[in-house]
């Protein structure tokens, strides 16, 4: 595949480094500049193998679509989950392993990668979609940066390298090189470039971040061992449209919406409410608006009015649908509405992930596919589909940028559609704004009253 100028350009700097970021917005295609980055070390001898960490559903796009449509020298690939055993080493073709990030602590996988490593004494890293590893306290990030050690090149890649705040650049920068960000401490870091407030809750005392400050000087550093892309400085791309369509309560649904957030104003009167509990509770009145509620332990169904809607906004549609769902039981009851839909539910093997996938974009029976924009927003491409629908959003930012831009990236000729169904005067219409502004739930400063302001809209 002929490269556009933004990836050559983009190639030409990134050989020059041997600690490299390739924050390019989604659809840009910098799994094919990782590929050419990869071989061009490999023709130049300057390495003998290649190591790919990344998400568990990503291992797939590495080893059925980018490497067999991207590489140009001689090559051999290691999935985990795919292959059933390593090669040996041979110096005419590049060898690839590639792994999902968990599995570094898996003791199945250690031994291959043990075993790989020792064949391969001049390795290049990618941690492809680097926001993985942006908790510096996490045990997955810190076998990524104990493994980082042992290769000779190390690249991270991510198209929401900010996807919370700049506090998640620190610990997938430091994958390249400790310090490199001209701090050898995640609490030096925050010194540079986060506003603190002591907050008390009760007789306890913590410093917050409510603020970021000197974010000029944080993208000057970053961009001395960065390319930082977005589309529209790159490409000519069809335009993003963007719709509601407001969907009304069902009398059950206004019946547990509104007991539910009763109870949670109660409750916050009383006691300082956590950023994790004010989230768990908007996404359980999330799941309300969508048609799922929670009793006990356990998601049922609930009578709802998207399902019409959705059936008719799929019939009309021209052409293929994407609909994203956050919710297990919603996608459940989706599927038993469209006759002409496919599901990729999460927890599938690479291979029957791929199935599914294939069979969307070449199959001119199904109409639609449905899926999770946590388990199946990553790295795929579905340019077949200009017509995308989020029956149901989540607070996460990183979920509905990646999962946006399926659809718009290269290879697309139409304009997108992206359409969201939303039931008006409630917590929903706050949380897709702040989707809008580019604003993860937890990027607010919470407090009760911040709580409140969310959830204290009338039913109508």
């Amino acid at each position: 595949m002929e490269a556009f100028q933004h990836q050559i350009d983009v190639l030409n700097r990134a050989i020059q480094y041997d600690r490299y970021a390739l924050f390019l917005e989604q659809g840009l295609g910098k799994t094919k500049i990782a590929i050419d980055l990869a071989e061009h070390h490999f023709m130049n001898d300057h390495i003998d193998g290649v190591i790919v960490v990344t998400t568990k559903g990503l291992i797939a796009n590495w080893y059925y679509t980018e490497l067999p449509k991207h590489s140009t020298c001689w090559w051999r690939a290691f999935a985990w989950g795919k292959s059933k055993e390593l090669m040996s080493p041979d110096l005419e073709k590049l060898d690839w392993f590639i792994c999902n990030i968990d599995g570094l602590a898996s003791q199945g996988i250690v031994p291959y990668l043990r075993e790989f490593i020792k064949d391969h004494p001049r390795l290049a890293l990618f941690i492809d979609e680097s926001t993985i590893v942006k908790n510096i306290k996490a045990k997955r990030t810190k076998l990524a940066i104990q493994l980082s050690k042992r290769c000779k090149y190390r690249y991270i890649m991510s198209g929401t390298p900010i996807t919370n705040s700049p506090i998640d650049l620190f610990s997938q920068c430091e994958i390249l090189e400790p310090g490199i960000l001209g701090h050898n401490s995640l609490y030096s870091f925050k010194g540079r470039y986060c506003q603190m407030q002591t907050m008390r809750l009760g007789t306890r005392s913590f410093d917050k971040i409510v603020g970021y400050k000197n974010l000029d000087q944080l993208t000057a550093k970053v961009q001395e061992f960065a390319s930082i892309l977005k589309k529209e400085d790159c490409l000519d791309l069809p335009d993003k449209i963007y719709r509601t369509v407001p969907i009304d309560f069902t009398p059950e649904q206004e019946k547990a919406y509104t007991e539910l957030r009763d109870k949670a104003l109660t409750y916050i009167d009383d006691k300082e409410i956590t950023v994790v509990n004010a989230i768990s509770l908007i996404n359980r009145l999330l799941q309300i608006c969508a048609g799922q509620i929670k009793i006990g332990e356990n998601y049922l169904s609930i009578n709802n009015n998207r399902l019409e809607v959705l059936k008719d906004l799929v019939e009309e549609a021209s052409g293929k649908t994407i609909i994203w769902t956050s919710f297990v039981n919603t996608a459940t009851d989706i599927m038993k509405t469209l006759d002409d839909a496919i599901h990729l539910p999460s927890g599938l093997t690479i291979d029957k992930r791929q199935e599914i996938i294939d069979a969307f974009r070449t199959d001119p029976s199904i109409k639609a596919l449905v899926a999770n924009p946590a388990s199946a927003g990553h790295g795929i491409t579905l340019v077949e589909s200009s017509n995308v629908i989020y029956y149901s959003n989540s607070w996460n930012y990183e979920h509905r940028a990646q999962s946006e831009d399926r659809a718009h990236r290269i290879g697309q000729t139409k304009n997108v559609l992206y359409t969201d169904l939303i039931t008006p005067n409630t917590v929903e219409v706050k949380v897709v704004e702040l989707l809008q502004q580019k604003k993860n739930l937890a990027d607010i400063v919470i407090t009760n009253e911040e709580i409140r302001n969310l959830l204290d809209v009338s039913i109508c």
